[in-house]
């Protein structure tokens, strides 16, 4: 009896044994039924591994704008820049994971290419979409060529080119075919015959940015390969995945710390809903590699596991700085280096960019990120509307007929600083611009930031303009001022006559004066951007704000920051420096907010603020006298408290004089308050002293007992013939 028991209880413990094999074990997956598609690990995560798939079942699927028959091949200019060819791409859902991009490379060169090469490698890169433009790259340059030594009857090949890059969001992208340099017009990219859908591009990059980036005539050959849910299933149930059509019951996701043969009990980590398609494993430690396959279970039958990948996480990129503000001091027309450490204490090499917001008052219209900042004669009281007039010193550059003219380059005559660069000749479009870089022609004004360009401009009254012989444009220029007028200026078709002058000096400073815009459009442009449009500072675009005796001044930053943007590895420092100049400032106080942005590839990280204060003033110093002398005769002392509010006192000690003995000869003494422009708020004490110490009381009124507003003020004391001077500061 006892050995039919043990033989029933060994053939039922088998029975169950071999059934949990076949639901979880190494043996028992079904071959016939399919695992989630293309399993993928976001790697250098902070603390997690993010698991994404797709369908049991899913396959590629192509993105594309031509019909696939070659017409003729297209090649850049001859001369190099960056010359590009570019496809944006709209993805129709996401996620979605782009396996490969597919470029046409046609067999057949153009006539002028005797020397034509189909096999002559190029690159190919994904970027980014920034405002309909090539944004910044999400892979590098990928070296790729033809290969096909069959061209017999064959107008060209298609090559492919691996990315295997997951993209989590719904967002155009762009497949760039990049010439490799030293041979523009070869290979030849095909084009179809079909007309343009506006998404295929030309153009070049140059000094890093894009020079010019037209829509090509006919849609090129460049295409997309992407696997998402809801295409290429082998089902059209979104829950029917297997040839079988068997619904799916759940997902198993198995996780172990080493390669190979995850698929058992033992490295099981999570079961999920068959309508899960990601997973966050939290449960994971930095710096640790983390292997993963995942399989799917139908009926109660798992399927085999997926394709294994792995994933490591990794601390986050984290800037540290070593000043929590910055604090300068500087008289007038000084200028001072101060420097910042950022240090990256996370795990994941990082980039970083900055930004200067100046802190305004309301006589300021506006600021941009480099730190300029703009007024006009309307907000500012003492900015005052004063036309130069040339009285024929001026040089005419237009003549009767000019339309979409660019003149130039034409010299300065010094050099004239500009969003960090320096440029010593212009370009003067007739439109109402100038450039120090860009020839296009901008007859069309856009709002800033235009990522089309024109760059580096100044847009003194962007507008569409033709010379008629009533007009003119003439220039004058000296050693530390240029300056350009339009006078009498048409617009296109309808609208002026109109008269402006644009003003740039040595310092940076930019000055607009606007004399007479007779019949006006609000049709008009008026700003800076820099090299890229990354930078920009709009004043008015399309709107009823210039009129005639109108002033703006473009006053450049007081503080600059170098380098703008970089990259730090891990565990590294960087020096930022801070360049102060207070040429273009009056006495006062000046504040900004430094801003440091920062990514590593993973993650945005929380930008640093720091504060950042710059006094102009007389600072302390010896008026009259050697500061020997005035040890002997008196001492100044620092007032208490600094800052104060709503009184401070004044500490002075008088000394005897060399010949008193006695120490009984008075000396004319006076302490007199002033603001930061130099001006007598009070006199505290205007009388005979005699040689002792004395504290003197201010309780923050002027001489008429009104309370004074909060800032700096200097306390100066003069004792017969020798004066000092110190700064005190009232905060409310």
């Amino acid at each position: 009896m006892k050995k039919r028991i043990s033989f029933y209880l060994l053939f039922t413990s088998l029975f169950f044994l071999f059934s949990f094999l076949a639901k979880g074990g190494d043996f028992g997956k079904s071959k016939s039924l399919l695992p989630p598609a293309y399993l993928t690990a976001l790697n250098e995560q902070d603390k997690k591994v993010p698991l994404y798939w797709f369908e049991p079942g899913s396959e590629p699927q192509q993105i594309f704008y031509d019909n696939g028959t070659k017409q003729i091949g297209v090649y850049a200019n001859v001369e190099w820049f960056d010359n590009c060819l570019a496809v944006r791409i709209t993805p129709p859902t996401a996620p979605f994971l782009l396996l490969k991009s597919k470029v046409f490379i046609s067999y057949q060169g153009a006539p002028s290419d005797s020397s034509y090469n189909y096999k002559q490698p190029f690159f190919v890169s994904i970027n980014k979409d920034s405002s309909g433009m090539p944004g910044s790259p999400l892979t590098p340059l990928i070296l790729a060529q033809a290969k096909s030594d069959s061209t017999l009857g064959k107008p060209g090949e298609w090559v492919e080119i691996e990315h295997n890059l997951l993209m989590l969001e719904q967002k155009d992208f762009w497949i760039l075919f990049h010439w490799k340099e030293g041979s523009p017009l070869s290979p030849l990219v095909g084009v179809d015959s079909l007309p343009n859908c506006g998404r295929s591009y030309w153009g070049w990059r140059k000094n890093g940015y894009w020079e010019w980036f037209p829509r090509y005539a006919n849609n090129l050959m460049i295409r997309a390969v992407i696997v998402a849910n809801g295409m290429g299933s082998s089902s059209s149930n979104l829950k029917m995945y297997s040839h079988q059509s068997i619904p799916v019951d759940s997902f198993r996701i198995y996780r172990a710390e080493k390669p190979g043969g995850l698929g058992s009990s033992g490295n099981f980590l999570v079961r999920l809903n068959p309508t899960d398609f990601n997973y966050i494993d939290e449960s994971v430690e930095n710096g640790k590699t983390y292997y993963y396959q995942i399989s799917a279970w139908y009926d109660d039958q798992e399927s085999d596991t997926s394709n294994e990948v792995s994933a490591t996480p990794l601390k986050a990129g984290e800037l540290w700085e070593n000043k929590d503000s910055v604090t300068v001091f500087l008289k007038p027309n000084e200028n001072k280096v101060e420097n910042l450490i950022l240090k990256n204490i996370g795990g994941i090499p990082l980039k970083f960019q900055t930004k200067i917001n100046m802190l305004l008052d309301s006589s300021f219209g506006g600021t941009d990120d480099f730190g300029y900042v703009w007024t006009d004669s309307d907000k500012k009281s003492d900015l005052d509307f004063s036309w130069i007039s040339l009285q024929g010193r001026d040089s005419v550059i237009s003549k009767n007929g000019d339309d979409n003219q660019n003149y130039g380059p034409i010299p300065l005559g010094f050099s004239f600083p500009f969003y960090g660069d320096t440029f010593n000749s212009l370009y003067i479009n007739t439109n109402g611009w100038i450039s120090f870089t860009h020839l296009k022609l901008g007859d069309v004004n856009e709002s800033l930031p235009s990522p089309t360009g024109p760059f580096n401009l100044i847009a003194i009254f962007w507008d569409d303009f033709v010379v008629t012989d009533s007009s003119k444009i003439s220039i004058f220029s000296n050693s530390d001022s240029f300056i350009v007028k339009y006078e009498k200026m048409a617009r296109y078709s309808i609208g002026g006559s109109y008269t402006f002058q644009g003003v740039v000096t040595k310092e940076g400073k930019i000055t607009f004066q606007y004399l007479s815009l007779y019949n006006q459009l609000n049709s008009h442009t008026v700003g800076i951007q820099n090299e890229d449009a990354s930078l920009f500072l709009s004043i008015v675009y399309n709107q009823n704000y210039v009129h005639d005796s109108l002033r703006i001044d473009i006053i450049p930053s007081w503080v600059e920051v170098a380098p703008s943007a970089d990259s730090i590895l891990p565990n590294d420092t960087l020096a930022l420096s801070l360049s102060f100049d207070s040429k273009l400032l009056n006495l006062g106080i000046y504040r900004a907010n430094l801003i440091i942005e920062g990514e590593d590839k993973n993650h945005n990280l929380s930008p640093l603020n720091i504060p950042v204060v710059l006094t102009v003033d007389i600072l302390t110093g010896v008026v009259e006298g050697e500061r020997k002398d005035i040890i002997e005769t008196f001492s100044l002392s620092q007032n208490y408290p600094n800052p104060f509010n709503p009184t401070t006192a004044i500490p002075f000690h008088i000394s005897c004089k060399l010949h008193d003995a006695s120490c009984t000869t008075p000396s004319h003494t006076t302490l007199t308050i002033y603001n930061v422009l130099g001006q007598r708020v009070r006199t505290l004490v205007d009388e005979d002293k005699l040689p002792v110490e004395y504290k003197v009381i201010w309780d923050g009124k002027d001489g008429a007992g009104k309370d004074v507003a909060s800032g700096i003020y200097f306390y100066r004391l003069k004792v017969g013939d020798y004066a000092e001077t110190k700064r005190m500061v009232l905060l409310k």
